[in-house]
């Protein structure tokens, strides 16, 4: 009820008072609002409020506005009560609750940008658990992002699909992509995403620990998914099929630890992610470089390795020769005498299966 009554109020003066501004200013309107409150007559304060929202709107004290915001109980369908709600948020008057509430309002209405600029404001006033899931389920089209952004995500795009990767890393360990594209609050994350001749691409920028990590995604109406991961230690480029949001089957790696100078290429078949049957890995010296770009050009055209493993169904490696205790053997080279050993990822055992994630490569995206 108090929803028909607000709008049909609204309805009838703007109607009424439209012809009528110059003699009712907003000074005397806004006198007999707060007449009304120190009489405790709020329904009679709101609708002055309204009266006032009509023929001044965006320009009445902020007071009256929160007075008509908590009268309303957040029901953004009522025209003033959306103004209310946009004209404190420009003023910078409204509080991590508001922006929430005004938030949730654009997401609904598929205003994305407006909506996840909103959480991130509201996150860096108030820390808050819900807020910071609402913007790692959010993913906002290119087409809806700023004409500045939007071509750098193109360019990303471009460059991912066409394997051009020191045009890509350029790009994406550069000033202006960090600028515009990381997460306005420290943490987190924002994601991106479009649809280019059956191929769906999505951008992941995302601060780990306040280290900045890109990653791409392209994927195939074939379920292939291509999956280049850039960050400050280590860049990857994954080729896989996906099935049931893993990858598994043939898969392809190329992984550059940048710290390390080590470049590996990988050819193997995944069992959900998983190492299984066999694979070989080769290792690569990568020549000193001033930037990411070069290095993952600069390596050298032998291997200094070729390493063949092979793997139960379950990713546990056949291998029997003893490593460091937080290493496990993956394979050995020709002569059975030289091996390689990867690192065990914090949390993880021997036990575990051996995964492609054990190496610094991206995470999957099961493609929902």
């Amino acid at each position: 009820m108090r929803r028909i009554s607000l709008f049909i109020t609204l309805l009838f003066f703007m109607l009424s008072c439209l012809s009528c501004r110059s003699s009712q200013t907003l000074d005397a309107l806004q006198q007999q609002a707060y007449a009304a409150i120190e009489e405790n007559n709020t329904e009679n304060a709101c609708q002055l409020i309204l009266q006032a929202e009509a023929l001044y709107p965006g320009e009445l004290d902020s007071a009256l506005y929160q007075l008509l915001l908590a009268q309303a109980k957040e029901d953004l369908e009522q025209a003033p009560v959306l103004a209310a709600y946009e004209t404190l948020c420009r003023r910078g008057e409204l509080d991590a609750a508001q922006l929430q509430t005004l938030g949730q309002h654009y997401q609904t209405q598929g205003d994305l940008l407006k909506a996840r600029d909103l959480y991130e404001l509201s996150l860096r006033r108030e820390n808050h658990e819900e807020v910071y899931a609402l913007l790692q389920n959010l993913t906002i089209p290119f087409d809806q992002e700023d004409a500045a952004l939007q071509t750098y995500l193109l360019q990303a795009a471009s460059a991912a699909s066409e394997e051009r990767m020191s045009d890509l890393i350029s790009l994406l360990q550069s000033a202006e992509w960090l600028n515009a594209a990381m997460p306005s609050t420290g943490a987190g994350g924002r994601f991106y995403e479009t649809e280019e001749k059956g191929t769906r691409i999505r951008i992941a920028a995302e601060l780990t620990d306040q280290t900045p990590v890109t990653t791409v995604w392209l994927l195939t109406s074939e379920r292939i998914e291509k999956s280049i991961c850039i960050s400050p230690q280590a860049i990857s480029l994954i080729t896989a099929p996906i099935h049931e949001g893993t990858y598994h089957g043939a898969a392809s790696a190329e992984i550059l630890e940048i710290s390390s100078g080590t470049f590996y290429h990988i050819d193997a078949n995944l069992q959900h992610d998983l190492f299984s049957g066999s694979a070989i890995f080769q290792l690569f010296s990568v020549a000193p470089a001033e930037t990411a770009a070069e290095c993952w050009q600069h390596r050298e055209d032998t291997p200094t390795g070729t390493f063949s493993g092979s793997f139960s169904e379950d990713g546990h490696p056949q291998a029997q020769q003893q490593s460091a205790e937080d290493a496990v053997v993956v394979g050995y080279d020709g002569s059975n005498e030289k091996y390689l050993a990867l690192h065990i990822p914090e949390g993880l055992s021997a036990q575990d299966g051996v995964s492609i994630f054990w190496l610094p490569a991206a995470k999957v995206w099961e493609g929902q």
